[in-house]
């Protein structure tokens, strides 16, 4: 299980993801929490050069109030202000996660269009390869089998970057790592039949050149199963209604 912080890390990266604008609130919560992050919290430092004779009670007191709450950097010590900030800092990550998770929906309508363009040209691409896919297929296949891989390869590596997102969404979600959901984060089977074959594809140890295919998103694009963005309670639900 993931503390707050680390979840308020992971979810602060959905603002690099392409295409997408973050809600107001996720993007508000995400300035917060990076305000306290990289607030000053460096030990008191006493400038020496600054005291005379007339100002040195005063600027002793200063450099006192500061060390207060900065402390003076000695090995093993946390001064007040640190302190300060690891709970703010985790006060700021909760509302992240919280805010994170909400603008889950709105995230994947975002991203669908590209998704749903690429998750086509991957199916149409794959469903015309020759098969066994091995470079020595390929290569018997010519330029224009090559030229469909390559371009099932491009697709995969998008649809590979919405399947990785989703596991982000499930590590803030607070999903165990032995309970994350592999094969349907971006493919929806519609009977047991197809989810049988979708989970043996994703133990396939094959030719290099078809495991760059993804096996779990060839075996649906072969099987004609319906590509789509998940969330994890979707999957979780769909791999329970066929179990």
């Amino acid at each position: 299980m993931f503390d707050n912080i680390t979840k308020a890390e992971i979810a602060s990266r959905w603002a690099g993801l392409p295409g997408v604008t973050l809600p107001d609130n996720l993007n508000d919560a995400i300035a917060v929490y990076e305000a306290l992050q990289w607030a000053d919290t460096r030990p008191a430092t006493f400038d020496i050069t600054a005291v005379t004779p007339e100002n040195a009670e005063a600027k002793l007191r200063e450099f006192a109030a500061e060390l207060a709450i900065a402390g003076d950097g000695r090995p093993g010590s946390v001064s007040t202000i640190r302190q300060a900030q690891q709970v703010a800092k985790d006060s700021a990550a909760r509302i992240v996660v919280q805010q994170s998770l909400v603008a889950v929906p709105a995230i994947i309508e975002q991203l669908t269009p590209e998704f749903d363009r690429e998750a086509k040209a991957y199916v149409e691409a794959v469903n015309q390869l020759p098969e066994p896919v091995t470079a020595e297929v390929l290569v018997s296949g010519g330029a224009e089998a090559v030229g469909l891989y390559g371009e099932a390869q491009q697709a995969a590596t998008h649809l590979n970057r919405i399947s990785a997102w989703f596991g982000e969404v499930a590590m803030v979600s607070g999903v165990l790592e032995k309970n994350m959901e592999i094969v349907l984060r971006v493919v929806r089977p519609e009977n047991v039949a197809q989810l049988v074959h979708l989970d043996a594809a994703r133990h396939l140890r094959t030719d290099p050149v078809f495991e760059a295919l993804d096996p779990v998103l060839y075996t649906a694009a072969r099987q004609g199963v319906p590509f789509a963005i998940n969330t994890p309670r979707e999957a979780a639900e769909l791999r329970q209604q066929f179990s």
